[in-house]
């Protein structure tokens, strides 16, 4: 598409931008979240373990410095392609095959937060349900000349693999932990802007439900419109009002919308003390959709994190 080669073959600025999958174990035990970003002269691999029970986050790290036009990243997420990494911190690779996302990275020295040392991982998420939907998606750019921006999000990927923590291997059957990927490519002065955004991710009558909400969403603003995802359809809301307030230092956030549609509740449990800034937690509540049935959300793991993008138009999977 026209769009897609615009971005390909823009030559005045450097492509920048991320993808990062957040695994949430079904039961609720752990979130895994691996990043890969492009920005400005540096590239960075990211990977975090954050373990619930033990309310603590175990996390790695990795930079290269970046030349003027190249990038570790493809043109759009949806494309066939590769990533690899390694240094003494991790080794990862990224795989995009149709339908099939190969995800392998390794932190042989890292501390998680029971003490175990060790963090290995070899899974693949399967996006049937995005492909069904991937006919009628579209990929928009904003209206300057010398900026563009895309955005995607794919949710409820079931995870096959393997694990291992420590000395200990799991192995992961269809229904006991579930991804969701968050994308975006931009071009030129595209800026980041930072407003606080709740992602969760937890199981309802056996199938995965997503959450992301923004604490502001504003039609045409270049922010991800706030949504629920569940069973293949994505509900998008708007007019989401968030009442925080800190409590022993951490934010405490009852967030619902002007049509009486959302009412839920963020717990915080720890943060971590790297950027971008997450808060982990708990978030509880219900969502009545116009048409569908009602969903109830009970403890799903979730975290706020302040990172979001101007300049840019939405694109919801």
């Amino acid at each position: 598409m026209k769009e897609r080669q615009s971005l390909a073959t823009h030559k005045r600025f450097a492509l920048s931008g991320w993808e990062r999958y957040v695994i949430t174990a079904a039961d609720g035990r752990y979130m895994l979240i691996v990043e890969v970003s492009c920005t400005g002269h540096k590239e960075t691999v990211m990977i975090a373990f954050a373990d619930m029970k033990k309310n603590d986050v175990a996390h790695a790290m990795g930079f290269r410095r970046r030349f003027r036009h190249s990038t570790i990243l493809s043109h759009v997420s949806t494309e066939d392609g590769y990533i690899t990494w390694a240094n003494p911190v991790l080794r990862a690779a990224f795989v995009v095959r149709g339908n099939k996302r190969h995800l392998l990275f390794a932190c042989p020295s890292l501390k998680l937060p029971d003490g175990r040392v060790g963090l290995d991982v070899n899974i693949i998420l399967l996006q049937g349900i995005y492909e069904k939907q991937n006919k009628d998606m579209s990929l928009r750019k904003a209206s300057s000349n010398q900026r563009s921006c895309w955005m995607g999000t794919i949710t409820g990927m079931p995870v096959s693999g393997t694990l291992r923590l420590g000395e200990d291997m799991e192995a992961f059957s269809p229904d006991s932990a579930w991804a969701a990927l968050d994308w975006c490519r931009k071009k030129g002065r595209v800026r980041l802007k930072k407003s606080p955004v709740l992602n969760a991710t937890g199981i309802h009558d056996g199938a995965a439900c997503s959450i992301s909400l923004a604490m502001t969403s504003r039609s045409g603003s270049g922010e991800r419109h706030s949504f629920i995802s569940y069973e293949g359809k994505t509900y998008n809301l708007s007019g989401i009002i968030w009442e925080a307030h800190e409590y022993d230092g951490l934010l405490n956030a009852e967030i619902h919308d002007d049509a009486g549609m959302l009412n839920i509740r963020f717990i915080p449990a720890f943060s971590n003390q790297t950027e971008p800034s997450r808060l982990f937690g708990r978030v509880s509540g219900r969502f009545c959709p116009s048409i569908g049935k009602e969903i109830w959300i009970e403890s799903f793991s979730g975290f706020i994190e302040e990172r979001r993008i101007t300049g840019a138009t939405t694109c919801i999977d």
